[in-house]
């Protein structure tokens, strides 16, 4: 079962951000290509059944495309996509590392702790 249809061709692909194997079709060229590539994938749904479900509508979809019919989107589902897509652009590299940092760090000490006191007994025990 395909991940993602080609916006261009219809073409299958493995995910929506990916090139399409068949035309070229490249996604990034804008954010409303990739917002209509993640529209044209089952990664928008959460749940296998939802997936499962939305994979016949895509074999549909793909369908359409190959013939040269317009696909008509959901303007409020790609609004939705388009926001997540800026919110997700918002967030800094800065903000990541921090935030990583703040949840290994306790881990990190802890261990080193524990090598220290490794070293301790062993220094003692000679």
């Amino acid at each position: 079962m395909p991940n993602a249809i080609c916006i261009s061709c219809g073409f299958y692909k493995i995910e929506p951000w990916h090139k399409c194997p068949s035309c070229g079709f490249d996604r990034s060229s804008n954010d409303l290509a990739l917002a209509k590539s993640v529209y044209m994938s089952i990664g928008r749904y959460e749940t296998q059944i939802d997936k499962d479900r939305y994979h016949l509508e895509l074999e549909k979809m793909a369908q359409e495309i190959r013939k040269g019919t317009r696909i008509d989107y959901d303007k409020k589902e790609l609004n939705r996509l388009l926001h997540q897509k800026q919110i997700v652009d918002s967030i800094s590299l800065f903000t990541v590392v921090k935030t990583a940092f703040r949840i290994f760090l306790p881990g990190i000490l802890f261990l080193g702790l524990l090598v220290a006191v490794y070293f301790l007994f062993r220094l003692l025990r000679n």
